[in-house]
């Protein structure tokens, strides 16, 4: 059975057994009425592979993790098959680190995970869940990344939806001011000096990020996974195929997360891979 969180408390282990548990008539009711009879935000429980998580069964990645065990299963495995042991990741956009905690598992403790994220609350909770498993090969950054140094405005939008999360104007109630930094800077201040995976989601905001990567020093990204959302995309940039244009001028190959080639149809999870043709 997937693990529910041996060392999770047990009214978490039997939350997450039920919200795990098939669909029935009036699922969703119940489950929102014993959640606020329990006054629980957050609740403790694992993946397929054993990684603990500290997460919300209100929002929607935290949700997915909780109840599917993840929330991008395709792209996570991609991930795996690029990283061995003593690799680097740069995780742009961390969130609640899902795939910073599933790369530290593979690196060990030789490899290197940058995890970045630029929500102040969002950022507490990855790093509750990076103590959560001990992972010592993982450095949480509270910073967005961009493509100079200095100063950002970061909208936090819904608290149903971290992912939305972004750089720029949100809901002026919400909006924040950040530090940014390039990620090649970063990586430097990291004493990183590689970089084999490099994640991005940010909702739109992936070319301001690129303009902050080396490419052409030793910390040049061997893969880079982005999300490629056309609407997100063309609202920050106002044409979504600048972005590929710009992995492609840099020297990658794109593909979708299965390693087909990139069509204009919509993209498994969303998510483009690319992979550099110089290696």
């Amino acid at each position: 059975m997937r693990g529910n969180g041996a060392d999770a408390p047990l009214i978490d282990r039997l939350f997450v057994r039920y919200l795990r548990a098939p669909e029935h008539p009036m699922k969703g009711r119940i489950e929102r009425l014993l959640l606020r009879a329990a006054r629980k935000q957050t609740l403790r429980c694992t993946d397929d592979s054993g990684i603990r998580y500290e997460a919300s069964p209100w929002e929607c990645v935290q949700s997915n993790i909780i109840r599917n065990g993840s929330y991008e299963p395709g792209t996570l495995a991609l991930a795996r098959t690029l990283l061995r042991p003593g690799s680097v990741m740069v995780d742009v956009g961390a969130n609640i680190g899902e795939f910073s905690l599933v790369a530290a598992s593979v690196v060990g403790a030789e490899g290197r995970v940058i995890a970045i994220e630029a929500s102040p609350v969002i950022y507490e909770t990855l790093r509750r869940n990076v103590a959560l498993n001990g992972f010592a090969n993982v450095h949480p950054v509270l910073v967005a990344a961009g493509a100079s140094e200095g100063l950002a405005t970061f909208g936090e939008l819904p608290a149903h939806n971290w992912g939305m999360n972004r750089r720029g104007p949100g809901d002026v109630s919400h909006s924040i001011t950040v530090a940014s930094r390039t990620v090649d800077s970063i990586l430097r201040d990291c004493g990183v000096d590689q970089c084999d995976l490099l994640k991005i989601d940010v909702e739109g905001m992936e070319m301001e990020v690129l303009g902050g990567v080396d490419f052409t020093g030793p910390r040049r990204p061997r893969n880079i996974i982005v999300e490629y959302i056309t609407e997100l995309q063309t609202s920050a940039t106002g044409d979504a195929s600048l972005l590929a244009a710009r992995l492609r001028s840099q020297g990658y190959e794109l593909m979708d997360i299965n390693g087909l080639p990139l069509t204009s149809a919509p993209l498994a999870e969303s998510n483009l891979w690319a992979r550099d043709t110089n290696l």
